[in-house]
């Protein structure tokens, strides 16, 4: 049995809705301090958001989980220092893909505002990346 493209986003709100929230728990047992193991589990969460958004279509929640991944990569593999600009980034970007999965679960659209605030964050924190790598 083949499942709608109904059955997929239905599928997604629930499964996205969790990963949302394991990804706030991990956010909380971060408390401030780097963690390998927390950054890799927010790494797979924020992957599996992000392949599942860019599936149904929800472009602002793919792009926001990408930048939360890539960062996430890049603390895993302690290629970016965990500052409070890192941190900041990832505070915010993790409730900005709660709140779009949880604007899509009531119907209201994701503001293109928001994704162009984080996005720009996002290449502050990934220009560091560079800057050590050059």
């Amino acid at each position: 049995m083949s499942l709608s493209k109904v059955d997929i986003m239905e599928l997604f709100l629930v499964e996205g809705s969790e990963h949302a929230r394991d990804l706030e728990l991990c956010l909380a047992l971060l408390d401030g301090k780097a963690s390998q193991s927390v950054f890799n589990d927010m790494h797979v969460h924020a992957h599996t958001i992000k392949g599942a958004a860019s599936m149904v279509g929800f472009m602002n929640t793919s792009h926001v989980s990408r930048f939360l991944e890539r960062v996430l990569f890049e603390l895993v593999n302690e290629k970016l220092p965990f500052d409070d600009d890192v941190r900041q980034f990832i505070v915010e970007a993790t409730g900005i893909v709660h709140k779009f999965i949880r604007n899509i679960t009531v119907g209201e659209l994701n503001e293109a505002i928001i994704l162009k605030d984080i996005a720009g964050k996002y290449d502050r924190i990934i220009s560091k990346l560079e800057v050590q790598n050059a």
